[in-house]
């Protein structure tokens, strides 16, 4: 597996620390399951990545579809509060937050196959990563 777009491995090195640093820090705040969770899942994709696993891609793109799903979920929440009248419990950040997850979710999804380059001899199923 080697990367042939210099950008994307700069990006998923960020992207990792950012929700890193962001939910360790939700954790030692407030402990709550949704971080515990969230770190979890990055650890795995971290892990996956710096050690070439066979399953790296599919792990990839479960972590970007997960992203997406939580920023259109997160995005629907805001908008049913602003349909229903209660203006004043919508904060922008929570919707810059949704809008960013959709976003970085699509861009590490899309890219995915389009930056990494599978060596022929480097795994035994090949199918796999065709997912």
């Amino acid at each position: 597996m080697n990367f042939t777009n210099k950008w994307y491995p700069l990006l998923l090195i960020l992207v990792l620390s950012w929700v890193a640093f962001i939910r360790t820090q939700d954790i030692l705040v407030e402990w709550n399951w949704v971080s515990v969770f969230h770190l979890s899942l990055n650890l795995l994709v971290g892990v996956a990545i710096l050690l070439k696993l066979k399953f790296t891609g599919i792990i990839v793109k479960i972590w970007a579809g997960l992203s997406i799903f939580g920023g259109i979920l997160g995005l629907f929440s805001v908008s049913m509060r602003w349909l229903i009248g209660t203006f004043d419990r919508v904060e922008f950040t929570d919707l810059v937050s949704h809008i960013v997850h959709v976003i970085i979710g699509y861009i590490l999804y899309s890219y995915w196959t389009d930056s990494i380059e599978v060596d022929e001899g480097s795994y035994e199923n090949e199918e796999i990563l065709d997912a």
